[in-house]
């Protein structure tokens, strides 16, 4: 298993887990510190390797890295982010998955709070709601 240059963490995993991320050529990256904050931070999405991968210490601090961005977490639906798990209790959670449930949790969300009145008012300006443009959007691509 190989480290990012900046993988300073020092979560210790134990042989097997070790070896199956090796075998598999996990790259682990470090991901930000978990805590607990009044305010939701937001998730800048880079593009990043299949194959890297977060560590967590436990299950409890991997719910806390979701809580952190959104409000509610499910927590089946965050299972399905995790690539294995130590003998020692750690998390090992593909990057890329954990980051692409955040920002489609934050979409989600967002195309929620838009209220009828709001979309009538919108509509009464002769424009589309972000959700209707990018479902247009989404049909043409299929037609190009």
């Amino acid at each position: 298993m190989k480290k990012n240059k900046n993988s300073g963490s020092d979560i210790r995993l134990d042989f097997k887990t070790w070896l199956f991320l090796y075998i598999t050529k996990a790259v682990r990256t470090d991901h930000i510190p978990v805590e607990e904050e009044k305010e939701k931070k937001t998730m800048y999405v880079k593009d990043s390797n299949p194959n890297e991968i977060y560590v967590f210490k436990n299950y409890d601090e991997y719910r806390n890295f979701f809580l952190m961005y959104l409000n509610k977490v499910d927590n089946d639906l965050i299972d399905l982010a995790i690539y294995t798990k130590g003998s020692k209790g750690q998390i090992v959670a593909l990057k890329g998955l954990c980051e692409r449930i955040i920002v489609k949790k934050k979409v989600n969300e967002f195309y929620s709070s838009i209220t009828q009145e709001q979309i009538n008012k919108i509509h009464s300006k002769g424009k589309l709601t972000p959700l209707e443009a990018v479902q247009l959007y989404g049909n043409l691509l299929i037609y190009v």
